[in-house]
């Protein structure tokens, strides 16, 4: 059996959780008026961005896989989102350093989303085989035999 690659020694996870420190970090610069809402915003997209990095890099099996990852996928472009916005309305400082961060790492997110994309494909055309092997075995009986197979 493989060895399974704990969280914290994952690049990916080590990046994600950097990037989440870096969003708490910035929270306090808010003004108070966007305390409820942008500020808001910002600190429930963080926990659900490190949420999903913890489901998706710690999903072993093909199943949910995909999923996970395409969670991931999404609340790093909502992290973007919300981080630029809050730039954008000068409620805090653009870090450039931080966006490079997160494009590369939506970059590999990508890649993760497509392996896992192929690998459940693999998996369903692999499971499926499985459940009609039976019955694939069945017909060719039928056929040497020369009998119709009834409905």
């Amino acid at each position: 059996m493989r060895k399974l690659e704990k969280l914290e020694d994952m690049p990916m996870w080590n990046e994600a959780n950097g990037i989440a420190e870096y969003m708490y970090g910035v929270l306090p610069e808010f003004s108070r008026e966007e305390e409820w809402h942008t500020r808001a915003k910002l600190h429930n997209v963080t926990a659900d961005f490190i949420l999903w990095a913890g489901l998706a890099l710690g999903n072993v099996g093909p199943a949910g896989r995909e999923f996970d990852w395409a969670g991931l996928r999404k609340q790093t472009a909502a992290l973007k989102t919300i981080y630029r916005f809050a730039c954008r309305q000068k409620f805090i400082k653009l870090d450039s350093e931080i966006m490079v961060r997160l494009n590369r790492l939506m970059e590999q997110i990508d890649t993760k989303v497509m392996q896992a994309y192929k690998q459940t494909v693999e998996y369903h055309q692999r499971e499926s085989k499985k459940d009609l092997k039976p019955w694939l075995d069945k017909y060719e009986i039928w056929k040497k035999l020369g009998e119709e197979p009834h409905e």
